[in-house]
């Protein structure tokens, strides 16, 4: 994951890209995380660290773009939230596979621009998918938040 707090030089419109990123990009988590003692286990035969299984579990369940993700894999990833029925307390399944449905959506599009634009480009389309990510955020969040603050995101 990146961490935005280096700010980068981001042009004319880098304040908004830069503020935007802030809150609704990316952004590394420092807390502390109880492993299981049969998941440091597994983990530690498989050669592979608990920080790079849950990394790649958070970038396929969100449809984050991740190079050499299968549909398969993020199906399944998806699935288990589902299964678990994360925030289908306050949401019907149909509106937390909605949520999944958009977030696809908009790595797709994403994705089959990315290589067609040019470098100079490449800022409006992360101010782009910004715009997005904070308006896709909103309309959810406020669903059943209405005297929620979006705020919120700074405890997550």
């Amino acid at each position: 994951m990146r961490n935005n707090h280096e700010k980068k030089d981001l042009g004319l419109n880098g304040a908004k890209v830069w503020e935007s990123e802030n809150n609704y990009g990316d952004k590394t988590f420092s807390g502390s995380l109880i492993v299981p003692a049969n998941f440091r286990l597994l983990c530690a035969i498989w050669k592979v660290t608990p920080e790079v299984v849950l990394a790649n579990f958070m970038d396929l369940s969100s449809f984050a773009p991740k190079e050499g993700a299968t549909s398969k894999e993020r199906r399944l990833a998806k699935d288990y939230l589902l299964a678990c029925k994360y925030g289908q307390s306050e949401y019907t399944r149909n509106q937390v596979k909605q949520m999944f449905a958009e977030l696809k959506a908009n790595r797709l599009t994403q994705d089959s621009i990315e290589d067609e634009i040019l470098e100079a480009d490449k800022l409006g389309m992360r101010a782009t998918d910004m715009k997005y990510k904070e308006f896709w955020f909103k309309k959810w969040f406020l669903k059943h938040n209405s005297i929620g603050k979006t705020s919120i995101l700074d405890k997550f």
